[in-house]
C-alpha cells in the first residue's frame, strides 16, 4: 500500500513551548526553530538498497515510522528513547548511503456578487472602498473569469469546514472513497479520503477543528453570487484540504511532507492540481522538504506560501522564514498589506526573497460551523494569491505554473511601501488579478540570488561557490538572456534558463549561473537590475585523514595548571591562513591560539555557533578542545619541541597524559595527542595517540572527543571542524588541515 497510511505506527505531535496566535490577531512574532522530539528525517541515495538502509536503521537503533510514496528513500525515524535528535543526526549522517538527515521542524500557521460581505463593502481585498484601487481588482478580473471546479486547489493548513454553506459546492471530492466503507476503493493508497487526508491525526478526515484553514479557503474560492456570506477570489474552484496542523495551528515537516506526497499522487493520477496554498511558516532550513518542494515544480504545481509575520528583511542571517525563502522557482513568498495599501505592520519583507504583497489586514472569510470571521496575517495575503493563480488558470488551462507565476509577479500593481529599502519585496507589487490576466509588455528585471543586500560586504570562504540567479520576465515569458560582471578583472558571467548547471526549470524566466572566487580579496559582483553584491573571500582550510605518524619528542615542559596558557616562541615563524606568527599561545584545554591567550575549558562548534562570531574566537587550532586537566609539577602536561632541520623543521605540540575535569577524579583516566605545525607551510598536522579517557562515568564520558571541538576557524565564517561533541576521535586517527588555494 502507497502512502502513510500504510505506516501503522501512531505519530506524536509534540507542540512548541513558544507557539505561535494563529492570524486572528493583527500582530504576532516569529518563534524559534523548534522540531520534533525524538524523530528525524532522513534520505537515502538511491544506490542504497533495503538492506542497506535496515542495516543503518541498526546501527544507529532507529525505527521507520513513515514512508513516502512519491518520495521512496525517504523515511521518518523513531529514534532510541535515550538519543537526542542532535545526537541521531550525526549518526545518521555519517553512515554510508545516507544522502542527508534533517530535524523534523514544527512549522505554524500563522472576497458584483450578490454575497452580503461584498455587498456591504467588508471585502476590501477585493475591492476597496475606502481607499479605491489598493485591492486585487476582483471585479474587473471577474468579468473576465470566475473560476473553475476543473482546477484544484490543495490547502496544506489546519483543515476544511467541507460542510460549511459557503465553500461544501466548492470542495474537491474523491468520489471513489466518499463510502467511509474502510477500503481503498480507488487504489491510491489512502483510504476513504473522500475531501482529502489528514497526517495531523493519521487519518482521512481533513475536517477542520480550528477555523484557519476554512477561513484561509475562504479566501481562495468561498461560492460567489450565492447570496451567503464571502465570495473568493474565484466562485468556482475545487478546494481539497490536507491537515497537516493540529487544532493549535502546530505540524512537523513530515505531515507538510505527507501531503505533498499526496498531491503528487493525486496529480499523477490524473487530478488537475495547479497550486498548493501554505499558509505557514518558521524558523529552521530542511533540505528534505526544500526538496519536496522542488519535485511540485517537475509536475506543475506551483508552491504558495506566507512571508513571516515579523517585520523583518527575511534576507537578513537569522531572520529567515521557510518555506517561503526557499529557492525552488515555483515558489512564490507574498508580503501582506493594509486597507491603505502599506506593509502590514506583521508583515516579512525582502528584496531578494518575497515576491510580492497581497491583502492580509483585517480580512472576513469562512471558518467552521457556518462561520464567518476576520483575520490578519500573511497567511490571508498568500491565500489571495493562490486565488489568483487558480483564476488564471480557469482562463486559460493552457498556462503552466511557469507562465501562472510570471503573470502575478508582472501583473501587480507598483506599491510605494513594497518598493523602498526598508519594506520591499523582489517585484515592489502587490497583487492586481485583472493587471495579470491582461498583461502586456511588463517587465521585471530583478536579483533573486545571492539573496543578501549589497550594503555590506559578506565574508566568504575560499574553495565556495556562490549561486546567482536573475529573474528577467515580460508577462508570462521570459525576457531573455543577462549576465553579471565581477570586479576586479571584469570577468563577465552569462546566466541561464536552459536547465543546465544550477538552473532547475529552463523557461521560467530565472536565469542562472554560479560564481567560484579565483582567490582571497575582495570582489564586487554587479547585477542587470544595477545592484551589486559584495564579497570578501577569506583563507579556508580542508581537512583529510592522514597516514599516522605520532612524533617521539622528549620536549620542554609548559607545565601548566588548569585552564591555563603559556606562549612558546619557536625558531621559525609559523604561518596560518596565510598569516605569519612568532609566538604561539598553548593551553591546558587542547588549543592553539595566535593572537592571545584564550583559555576558555567550554568548548564551541567552529562552524555554527553565534560564539565563533565573536572577534575573540578566530586564529584558532582546536585540537582535542575540552575541559581538559594538566597537572603541574608532573609528566600529565603540555610539552613542545623543534624537530628536524631548516627548511623542513616542525613544532611539535604534546598533551601528554593530560586528564580530564569537569568532575572526572582519576588523575590516570588520560589522553595524548600531538599538534605538528610545519616549517614554511600552512599545513596543520594533528596525531591522536590515545583518546578515550576511561576510568569512572565522569571521565568516560569524554571519551574520543564525545565532549571537544576538532577543527581550524580562522576568521568567521571560514573554519574547517572535523568534529563537535561526537565520539569521532579515535587511537592513531591523523588529520591533516590543508589551506585551500
Amino acid at each position: 500500500m502507497k502512502g502513510w497510511l500504510a505506516i501503522a505506527s501512531t505519530i506524536f505531535l509534540g507542540l512548541t513551548s513558544s507557539a505561535l496566535a494563529l492570524d486572528h490577531k493583527p500582530s504576532s512574532s516569529a518563534s524559534a526553530a523548534a522540531y520534533m522530539p525524538g524523530q528525524i528525517l532522513v534520505e537515502f541515495s538511491k544506490r542504497a538498497s533495503e538492506t542497506a538502509m535496515a542495516a543503518a536503521h541498526s546501527q544507529v537503533g532507529g525505527r521507520e515510522i513513515r514512508r513516502f510514496a512519491n518520495f521512496e528513500r525517504l523515511k521518518l525515524v523513531k529514534l532510541p528513547a535515550a538519543m537526542s535528535v542532535e545526537d541521531g543526526l550525526q549518526r545518521y549522517r555519517k553512515l554510508p548511503g545516507v544522502e542527508s538527515a534533517q530535524p523534523d521542524y514544527i512549522r505554524e500557521t500563522g472576497g458584483a456578487p450578490n454575497d452580503p460581505y461584498f455587498a456591504n463593502g467588508k471585502l476590501w481585498g477585493l475591492q476597496n472602498t475606502g481607499t479605491p484601487g489598493a485591492d486585487i481588482h476582483a471585479t474587473a478580473a471577474w468579468d473576465l473569469s470566475t473560476g473553475s471546479r476543473d482546477i484544484v486547489v490543495m490547502v496544506i493548513d489546519t483543515g476544511i469546514d467541507y460542510n460549511h454553506e459557503d465553500l461544501a459546492d466548492n470542495m474537491w471530492r474523491n468520489t471513489a472513497d466518499c463510502n467511509n466503507n474502510g477500503i481503498d476503493d480507488d487504489g491510491n493508497g489512502y483510504i476513504d479520503d473522500c475531501y482529502g487526508i489528514n497526517p495531523a491525526y493519521n487519518n482521512s478526515d481533513p475536517w477542520d477543528d480550528s477555523g484557519h484553514g476554512s477561513h484561509v479557503a475562504g479566501i481562495i474560492g468561498a461560492i460567489g453570487n450565492n447570496n451567503l456570506g464571502v465570495v473568493g477570489v474565484n466562485w468556482q474552484v475545487s478546494l481539497m484540504p490536507c491537515k497537516a496542523f493540529d487544532w493549535q495551528g502546530h505540524g512537523p515537516d513530515d505531515n507538510i511532507i505527507a501531503c505533498l506526497d499526496y498531491a503528487l499522487t493525486m496529480k499523477q493520477g490524473g487530478v488537475n492540481i495547479i497550486a498548493i496554498n501554505n499558509s505557514y511558516g518558521g524558523a529552521g532550513f530542511d533540505s528534505i522538504l526544500r526538496d519536496k518542494i522542488l519535485a511540485l515544480a517537475q509536475q506543475g504545481i506551483l508552491f504558495i506560501a506566507q512571508a513571516g509575520p515579523e517585520a523583518v528583511d527575511e534576507g537578513r542571517e537569522g531572520k529567515e522564514y521557510y518555506p517561503a525563502i526557499y529557492d525552488p522557482p515555483n515558489i512564490i513568498a507574498v508580503a501582506a498589506t493594509t486597507q491603505q495599501d502599506k506593509i502590514y505592520p506583521a508583515s516579512g519583507f525582502g528584496g531578494y526573497t518575497v515576491h510580492l504583497g497581497a491583502p492580509g489586514d483585517f480580512i472576513y472569510s469562512t471558518v467552521t460551523n457556518n462561520g464567518y470571521d476576520l483575520y490578519s496575517g500573511t497567511s490571508m495575503a498568500a491565500a489571495f494569491v493562490t486565488g489568483v493563480a487558480a483564476l488564471l488558470k480557469a482562463q486559460d488551462p493552457s498556462r503552466d505554473w511557469r507562465a501562472i507565476k510570471n503573470l502575478i509577479l508582472t501583473g501587480g500593481d507598483q506599491n510605494q511601501d513594497l518598493s523602498n529599502p526598508f519594506s520591499r519585496t523582489i517585484t515592489g507589487k502587490r497583487l492586481n488579478a485583472y493587471g495579470s490576466m491582461t498583461c502586456s509588455n511588463s517587465t521585471l528585471l530583478a536579483r533573486f540570488r545571492p539573496k543578501d543586500s549589497g550594503l555590506e560586504v559578506h565574508s566568504i570562504m575560499m574553495g565556495s561557490t556562490v549561486d546567482l540567479s536573475v529573474l528577467n520576465i515580460n508577462c508570462a515569458a521570459p525576457n531573455g538572456p543577462v549576465s553579471v560582471t565581477v570586479q576586479p578583472g571584469n570577468v563577465v558571467i552569462p546566466l541561464v534558463d536552459d536547465a543546465t548547471g544550477t538552473d532547475v526549470a529552463a523557461g521560467d524566466g530565472l536565469y542562472s549561473a554560479t560564481w567560484v572566487p579565483p582567490s582571497e580579496g575582495d570582489y564586487t559582483l554587479s547585477f542587470p537590475d544595477t545592484s551589486t553584491w559584495q564579497a570578501r573571500v577569506l583563507p579556508a582550510y580542508r581537512y583529510d585523514v592522514a597516514g599516522f605518524n605520532w612524533r617521539v619528542i622528549e620536549g620542554t615542559n609548559l607545565d601548566l595548571s588548569d585552564d591555563s596558557s603559556k606562549t612558546i616562541q619557536p625558531p621559525f615563524p609559523v604561518n596560518l591562513g596565510g598569516f605569519s606568527y612568532s609566538q604561539v599561545y598553548v593551553d591546558c584545554n587542547g588549543k592553539l591560539n595566535f593572537d592571545w591567550p584564550y583559555t576558555d575549558f567550554q568548548n564551541y562548534s567552529l562552524v555554527d555557533s553565534l560564539a565563533s562570531k565573536d572577534q575573540r574566537y578566530f586564529h584558532l587550532v582546536a585540537g582535542f578542545w575540552d575541559d581538559l586537566l594538566c597537572i603541574p609539577n608532573t609528566s600529565q602536561n603540555v610539552f613542545w619541541a623543534v624537530t628536524g632541520e631548516p627548511p623542513q623543521r616542525e613544532l611539535v605540540i604534546e598533551w601528554r597524559d593530560v586528564s580530564r575535569a569537569s568532575g572526572c577524579t582519576d588523575p590516570t583516566a588520560t589522553i595524548k595527542f600531538q599538534i605538528v605545525l610545519p616549517e614554511g607551510s600552512d599545513d596543520v598536522l594533528v596525531n591522536y595517540g590515545h583518546t578515550n579517557f576511561g576510568g569512572p562515568p565522569q571521565c568516560a564520558v569524554g571519551d574520543k572527543g564525545a565532549h571537544a571541538t576538532a577543527g581550524i576557524l580562522l576568521t568567521w565564517p571560514s573554519a574547517s571542524q572535523y568534529s563537535y561533541d561526537q565520539p569521532n576521535l579515535a587511537d592513531n586517527l591523523a588529520l591533516k588541515y590543508s589551506r585551500i588555494h
